[in-house]
């Protein structure tokens, strides 16, 4: 999907930034983090550089010091308004939930609501305040183990390095253990 955007959406007037939140990680998801990947993401579309992302670079001593979380959420919700169509991908929202920085990414979520920003957010869970910060009722897509099974052998067959590789067993092994994770979210 993202890449479908990223082809997509090209004009300078459109912007397409995202996030996969790594559950293994926990330690590197902090708003600053997502804050300036998202900004970095959307300067990359834009051929100039906005007033305010150069006022930022210069109010932190040219880089030498890391901006506060206010400045770049501030930031990155004016350079929001300089797009006519915004796409902000969040993967695994639910990955944000026991890092202790919860209040902040919906607190900013919910402000990319008032900009031209469209979200598309894919969560495990139903936590409270996921569905204020969407314009529509989330909806559920789950996959079954034969769904997810068939991809991967689909996936498998496909992939010729993959299946240099691997042999018969080592193909079931990863098949199984695959599934019965997937059994178990």
């Amino acid at each position: 999907m993202v890449d479908y955007l990223l082809n997509s959406f090209t004009e300078d007037s459109e912007g397409v930034a995202y996030i996969y939140c790594d559950p293994h990680d926990p330690c590197q998801q902090t708003p600053a983090m997502m804050f300036s990947e998202l900004l970095t993401q959307l300067l990359d579309s834009t051929k100039a550089m906005p007033r305010p992302v150069l006022q930022l670079y210069e109010r932190y001593d040219r880089g030498k010091w890391s901006p506060q979380v206010e400045d770049l959420e501030t930031t990155l919700l004016i350079v929001c308004k300089k797009f006519k169509k915004l796409f902000f991908v969040i993967d695994g929202l639910d990955e944000w939930e026991n890092t202790g920085h919860w209040n902040s990414v919906v607190a900013l979520l919910k402000s990319l609501k008032n900009t031209s920003a469209r979200l598309f957010v894919t969560s495990r869970s139903s936590r409270k305040g996921i569905s204020s910060i969407l314009d529509r009722p989330p909806f559920t897509i789950t996959a079954h183990g034969h769904d997810i099974r068939s991809y991967l052998m689909h996936t498998m067959l496909q992939d010729d390095n993959f299946s240099k590789l691997t042999n018969e067993s080592m193909k079931s092994k990863i098949l199984h253990r695959i599934t019965q994770s997937s059994e178990r979210t």
